[in-house]
């Protein structure tokens, strides 16, 4: 999978290109806008940037998997070895949900604060972003891709930003 980027200068150039997209068989979601004034986008009826594209939330909750799974493995060595110390042995099921509560915990922290930190990939984008510009961030299978670049960059207005691989989860 493929995400292009492109600029608008305005929502009806977007909306234009969207029409066209979907006219060429791209679905909905895989068609997402950003910009500045997101009652604009709603109200010519685009589908706004998802929480997931405008914020790390993914990226943070997964390096904060592999630390709190790093950390839950030596929490469970240091467990296991203070077992000699204690009377009742600690079973190797408590040891599991013990290391995988904590994976679980700093996964979570980690989602948090992606929450509150902007998408490392549309970091690049802010200045464009600030100054009325529209995001149009178009997901297509890498075969397809350059007859999409090719539809849409018959648009008038509309600039190419960038590209990258993407991957995508099975269910969406």
């Amino acid at each position: 999978m493929k995400r292009l980027y492109y600029f608008a200068d305005n929502i009806e150039l977007a909306d234009e290109t969207i029409d066209d997209l979907h006219s060429a068989g791209i679905k909905d979601n895989r068609l997402h806008v950003m910009g500045r004034d997101k009652q604009t986008i709603i109200k010519h009826n685009l589908h706004t940037a998802t929480p997931f594209q405008e914020r790390d939330i993914g990226y943070f909750a997964m390096i904060g998997a592999g630390v709190g799974l790093v950390f839950g493995l030596c929490l469970i060595v240091v467990l296991h070895i203070a077992q000699i110390f204690l009377l009742n042995p600690i079973t190797p099921f408590l040891l599991l949900g013990i290391m995988l509560l904590f994976t679980f915990l700093v996964s979570l922290s980690g989602a948090i604060y992606g929450f509150t930190t902007e998408n490392h990939h549309i970091t690049p984008f802010n200045e464009q972003l600030s100054t009325g510009q529209y995001l149009l961030l178009v997901d297509v299978v890498e075969p397809g891709a350059k007859s999409i670049k090719k539809r849409i960059e018959r648009h008038k207005g509309i600039r190419q930003a960038g590209s990258e691989s993407i991957f995508m989860p099975a269910f969406t």
